[in-house]
């Protein structure tokens, strides 16, 4: 079995230190680099992608979905976990959008949060029990693109700034059917047809 090789991103030295010490114990999971902030990230990743980060959302600096977004961008092979105190709908949809594979909070046993990192890893999306529930009741009546995994809310995006489905398929690393087929599935939930009305839906909910 392949050691999912792990980044932890964490400013407060004492979760930090906890957290790399459970994960290391697990045979599954080998932590990499232990980090306090955005920057020291970006600087360890020169060394090549982790299979995953795990990262705080609130950190001096550099952090939230823009550094989410920023390893994406650099690293689009790699997957993001938030690891966070806030159980609040708005940032976890937040993270969410900006391309996290998951969000686990800090009051989950350490038992759910190695599960959760693996099942992350292996491509599943993860939500922590404690945010669930508000999570998608907060985006029923106001952000339907909860509703898209992580790779349709980026395509919708490139779809709102112009691009075409070639354009999008090059900057992501995927072939264009793959594109294609993201993009019938958020025509299907949005009710729309037109690329233009695609692009006013994803405006009109704050979905780009």
């Amino acid at each position: 079995m392949q050691v999912i090789d792990v980044m932890i991103v964490e400013d407060f030295p004492l979760i930090r230190d906890a957290l790399s010490h459970a994960l290391d114990a697990d045979d599954r999971l080998r932590v990499r680099a232990s980090v306090p902030d955005g920057r020291a990230l970006l600087d360890e990743l020169v060394n090549g992608s982790p299979d995953i980060v795990v990262m705080d959302l609130h950190m001096p600096g550099l952090d939230g979905p823009a550094l989410i977004e920023r390893v994406h961008r650099l690293h689009p092979e790699t997957k993001i976990v938030v690891f966070s105190a806030s159980e609040r709908p708005g940032p976890v949809l937040a993270a969410l959008r900006a391309g996290a594979s998951g969000y686990l909070v800090k009051r989950q046993r350490i038992e759910q949060v190695v599960e959760g990192i693996v099942a992350a890893s292996e491509g599943g999306s993860v939500l922590a029990p404690q945010v669930a529930a508000c999570t998608v009741a907060h985006s029923v009546d106001q952000m339907p693109g909860v509703m898209l995994d992580p790779m349709s809310l980026r395509i919708l995006g490139y779809v709102a700034r112009g691009d075409t489905d070639e354009q999008i398929a090059a900057e992501l690393f995927v072939s264009t059917r793959t594109v294609q087929n993201h993009l019938a599935r958020i025509r299907s939930i949005a009710g729309v047809k037109r690329r233009t009305e695609l692009a006013r839906w994803a405006w009109d909910n704050q979905l780009v």
